[in-house]
């Protein structure tokens, strides 16, 4: 049985700036096409 997320995360930048300037934003899944793969990442890190 396949679990396909409808909705994932995203942290990105609105505005010029620093890591303060980072928003997040709830966002529709990517639809995946013949020939792409699409993977979850559960932990990422910046380091500054």
């Amino acid at each position: 049985m396949q679990n396909t997320l409808q909705q994932m995360k995203a942290m990105a930048f609105d505005e010029l700036g620093g890591p303060d300037k980072l928003t997040l934003h709830t966002l529709p899944v990517p639809a995946v096409v013949a020939g792409e793969v699409l993977i979850c990442v559960e932990v990422a890190g910046v380091g500054i």
